[in-house]
């Protein structure tokens, strides 16, 4: 509850900074969620809305941690915004806040980028269509009431769809995969070896019993290992550089002052020009 609360805090502060009506919100995204057929069908719409082809993807140099930026940064063009925080449970991988203007996604910190990834887009799922939510490990759709059971195998399924459509996983492998080409196909698209699993079981290539046997391994394997670091950092990696930037710019033109700057980043005053943004002239 103490974490949605300042997620709250952070959606009022995105309104403040960005005015009432956060005109890079681009509805295109989030109307191929709302009105697609089925998940695959609104993944492949909102994939090429944004831009990125499956090829690239793949392409792009460096680890999960780099790819979750990325997609950040997509997010926020998108008028999208995401967090970071350090979940008290870790059963919990992130929330959103559903807001038609402003809508915010919340990423468990504590989770492997990879991680993070997978409920950046099952979060995207429930902004799409119009509903805060949850994701998280222990939740089973087969126990959920109809409504909210369809809406997270809907999210699940959409995430999947996005980050490895099943049509491009089967171009990869030649038999029935195996761990060794999971991990594989995981590393290249920089996503959770669980959702390259998921998406070869639900079509059959890979049988229950190898499933239930790395899907337990995976996920005792998943937490994100990294000390807390330096504060300054820290914080500035929770806030993203495109809100901190934009919190320095209206402080920097006497805008906002000393008082409203810390309280829109959530810091003491004097912990304020310890966040100014690195390498960005502000």
């Amino acid at each position: 509850m103490k974490r949605i609360i300042a997620a709250q805090s952070y959606q009022i502060s995105t309104q403040e900074v960005f005015g009432p009506e956060n005109q890079r919100l681009n509805r295109k995204v989030l109307d191929a969620i709302r009105k697609g057929k089925n998940a695959r069908h609104a993944a492949a719409a909102a994939r090429s809305i944004f831009g990125v082809s499956f090829e690239e993807q793949r392409s792009w140099n460096g680890d999960a941690g780099e790819a979750l930026a990325k997609w950040r940064t997509m997010f926020f063009e998108a008028g999208i915004f995401v967090f970071l925080d350090a979940l008290k449970s870790n059963d919990v991988s992130g929330f959103c806040l559903y807001d038609k203007n402003f809508p915010i996604i919340v990423l468990n910190n504590s989770h492997a980028k990879s991680r993070q990834i997978f409920t950046l887009f099952h979060e995207l799922a429930h902004i799409g269509k119009e509903v805060g939510g949850i994701d998280s490990l222990k939740v089973d759709p087969d126990r959920l009431d109809e409504k909210h059971s369809g809406i997270e195998r809907y999210c699940d399924n959409f995430a999947a769809e996005f980050l490895a459509p099943i049509s491009e996983l089967k171009r990869l492998v030649h038999n029935r995969p195996d761990a060794k080409d999971i991990e594989e196909i995981a590393r290249s698209l920089k996503i959770s070896r669980l959702v390259v699993l998921r998406s070869f079981f639900s079509e059959g290539l890979v049988d229950r019993q190898d499933y239930s046997k790395l899907m337990q391994l995976w996920i005792k394997s998943g937490s994100n290992s990294g000390s807390g670091g330096n504060y300054y950092n820290t914080k500035r990696a929770y806030l993203g550089n495109e809100f901190l930037s934009r919190v320095f710019q209206l402080y920097n033109s006497a805008r906002i002052d000393n008082e409203d700057a810390s309280r829109l980043l959530d810091v003491a005053p004097k912990n304020l020009e310890g966040l100014r943004p690195r390498g960005l002239g502000i």
